[in-house]
């Protein structure tokens, strides 16, 4: 499923590995053989020698890109970007002359992802650099202009701030609808949780943030399933005969249940929902009356395998293949999505969560 066939990657990339001249240029041939699995499961620590060549400086912020442009959603924990009068909203075209289209396009081969939407995701890239300032042209409320501002040191680098909605387990959004962050839901919460929100006609559970595990995942359906349910095929390699795949026992969960959860059941998704959060949906739209709202995921279900290059290095893949039922592939593509909802510049600047939006919007409408 790689857009190069693989054949064609090793000699492309056997020649670079040969002819490097210093660490530099063979962490980066690892970092783009990493890169050309077209996998977001795969990785590959960010060196010393990769961080120099990229820049030990970086932007302040947290950001979204949309229509080439990078979007700020958030400020580092030191607010160190709000003291060059950026704010949140501010789409940046350009850093230091070069636009955020061109930097896309110049650091894609160095980004491991499933997607388009993954390789957006983890462009750390586009806003590291080696000087301490950098000139950007910034686009706010329709106006355009230059400045410079600071960058930090990517050592000393802060986690951006949240919002502490990302922190709520589940609350009553209203009488008739409730909301679960699927991230902060352990084991032992999953039944307190479920008694409570099951009392409402309409439930939110968000899998953007993360997910806990497949106990919580199996409880939720146990409730949610008017019977057992199959949710996934998977695939696994044959390790006796390399390129062969074998198909494993089909995924379900439930139980016969005359007492099933009839209300509506909402799954909010986008490309930050991957791996075991991508699975757990795909148990989660078993349930009757289950609509999936969001953008496509990052495209990398299934487990991870991990194996050494050369020199001692180590990186991922994904290694094993998840279906749908129906033969439907997740891999590179992500979940199926029923109500595509994509940011907009005025949802970002405005501190929306403009899935979120929908999904109520969706339940005022019924």
């Amino acid at each position: 499923m790689t857009d190069k066939n693989w054949n064609e990657v090793l000699i492309d990339m056997i020649p670079k590995y040969y002819s490097a001249k210093n660490p530099t240029e063979y962490h980066l041939a690892m970092l783009e053989t990493v890169s050309l699995i077209d996998d977001s499961h795969s990785n590959f620590i960010i060196s010393k020698e990769i961080k120099k060549f990229f820049g030990e400086y970086y932007i302040p912020i947290k950001y979204y890109i949309l229509d080439n442009k990078i979007l700020i959603t958030a400020f580092n924990a030191d607010e160190e970007g709000r003291k060059d009068d950026l704010r949140v909203g501010d789409a940046i075209l350009e850093i230091d002359g070069v636009s955020v289209k061109e930097l896309m396009q110049l650091y894609s081969k160095f980004i491991p992802a499933s997607n388009a939407k993954g390789k957006a995701r983890r462009s750390f890239f586009l806003v590291t650099g080696h000087k301490k300032e950098a000139l950007v042209k910034i686009e706010r409320n329709g106006k355009f202009f230059e400045k410079t501002i600071h960058r930090c040191e990517v050592a000393k680098m802060k986690p951006a701030k949240h919002s502490n909605k990302k922190n709520i387990k589940w609350k009553k959004l209203n009488t008739n609808v409730a909301y679960v962050n699927l991230k902060h839901i352990k084991y032992k919460d999953t039944k307190q949780m479920l008694d409570s929100v099951t009392k409402c006609k309409a439930i939110v559970f968000d899998l953007r943030y993360g997910t806990r595990g497949t106990a919580v995942m199996g409880l939720i359906a146990l409730r949610l399933f008017p019977e057992k349910k199959v949710f996934a095929k998977i695939i696994a390699p044959d390790l006796t005969y390399p390129g062969k795949y074998y198909l494993t026992d089909e995924k379900n969960k439930g139980v016969k249940n005359k007492q099933f959860y009839k209300g509506k059941v909402l799954l909010l998704v986008d490309e930050r929902t991957q791996s075991h959060n991508e699975y757990f949906t795909m148990c989660l739209q078993q349930a009757p009356n289950a609509i999936t709202i969001g953008t496509q995921t990052a495209g990398a279900d299934g487990n991870i395998s991990v194996f050494d290059l050369c020199g001692g290095f180590r990186t991922t893949m994904t290694g094993t293949g998840i279906f749908y039922p129906d033969g439907t592939v997740t891999q590179r593509k992500g979940v199926k999505i029923d109500i595509n909802v994509e940011p907009t510049i005025e949802g970002i600047k405005e501190g929306r969560d403009e899935i979120l939006e929908k999904a109520i919007q969706l339940l005022n409408a019924k």
